[in-house]
This record gives C-alpha cells, structure tokens and sequence, in this order.
C-alpha cells in the first residue's frame, strides 16, 4: 500500500532535484499562475465579452490596478493602455499620438505597452503585452498564441471591472512543473532563436 506513495514521492523528489529546483524554476511557476486569472478595476462605460478570438462589444475603458497579463499592477497612467470596442468602425488615435490605427477599426486593446516600469517590461519580455487592433465586427485578433484562449468580460458604468480565465495558460501552468513551456515565457530558460530571457 505505501510503496505506490513512495515511489511517487521518489519520482517528484528527482524531478524537482534533477535541475528543476532553481529559484527561477518555481518563480516561473507562480508567474504561470498568475497568468490564468484576470481581475482588474478601472474607468469605463459599456461592456463586452471575449471568448478566444470572438469579442462583441461596446465599451471605452482603462484599468488602474489589478492582476492582468500575469502582472499585478496599481496605477496607471498610460493613456494608450486602454480596451474600445464597438459595432461599428471607427477612427481611432492616442490621446498623444503614440497609437494611430491607420484606418477605422472595430476595437482596439493594449497594455503594457510602455518600458519604463520594471514589470511592464517584464510582461514584454514574457509575451504577454497585450496588442490586439480589428478591422473586423467583433474578432479579436492577438499579437501572442495567449490571446486566443483568453475568456473574459468588462463591464463599466464609471467604475470598470475586467474578470477574465485563460485556459490555454492554465495548460502552460500545469504542463510547467515538467518544464514545458507552450507559450514560451518562462524566464529561468534560454532559448535560441527568440528573445534573450532573464534568468533570475
């Protein structure tokens, strides 16, 4: 009866002891946690759903603080870190010129687009920054393979509150501890051929 236990016990010591068990390796573990869940609160007025690619709406929102994009975050003041969505085309441009669509757009999504704060350059480096600019009613076409597992839905009325899961990421997490990594953002690992990573 106990054997089964032991040699279970036994094989997860000699995964984690096998080079698994760096610092880095379980600081990417919680950061694949963090990626699966999003709640974040901001200003807006309107509402939309997104399930993967699908994302009817219409909405003008901005998040301040929360957990978005594996990234716990409190003020923010980037205006081009912003969710606008709607049923019809429209023109969109940055309240300072930094985004401009060239041409109408359904909706447009970003976050974490700026480098000067640690953690957004983090999310960066890790794939997660969010970019997603339609020419389309309703799609939601991403910038990272992340994006189109994505399930979530903002609702604003002055105040905003952003809930989102991701199945894909939750994968990633789980797949993880065997030192898989889908979406390729773990940080402890060097890859060739990609962005260089920080080991941490």
């Amino acid at each position: 009866m106990k054997t089964p236990f032991i040699s279970c016990a036994f094989c997860i010591l000699m995964l984690v002891g096998g080079g698994c068990a760096s610092p880095g390796y379980f600081t990417d573990r919680w950061r694949d946690a963090s990626d699966v869940f999003t709640v974040a609160v901001g200003v807006g007025v309107g509402a939309k759903v997104r399930v993967g690619p699908v994302a009817p709406g219409l909405i003008v929102s901005h998040d301040f603080a929360g957990l978005r994009a594996g990234t716990f975050f409190l003020g923010n003041n980037n205006p081009v870190e912003s969710d606008v969505a709607a049923p019809f085309p429209i023109a969109l441009r940055s309240w300072d010129n930094k985004i401009s669509c060239g041409h109408d757009v359904f909706s447009l999504q970003l976050f974490n687009q700026a480098t000067e704060r640690p953690q957004e350059s983090l999310v960066i480096q890790r794939n997660k920054d969010v970019v997603i600019m339609n020419p389309l009613p309703c799609i939601a076409l991403g910038k990272h393979a992340c994006d189109y597992t994505q399930i979530e839905a903002v609702v604003g009325i002055g105040g905003s509150l952003r809930l989102g899961f991701n199945a894909g990421e939750l994968i990633d997490f789980i797949l993880g501890w065997t030192t898989i990594d889908i979406y390729h953002d773990d940080m402890s690992v060097t890859r060739t051929g990609g962005r260089p990573k920080i080991t941490n």
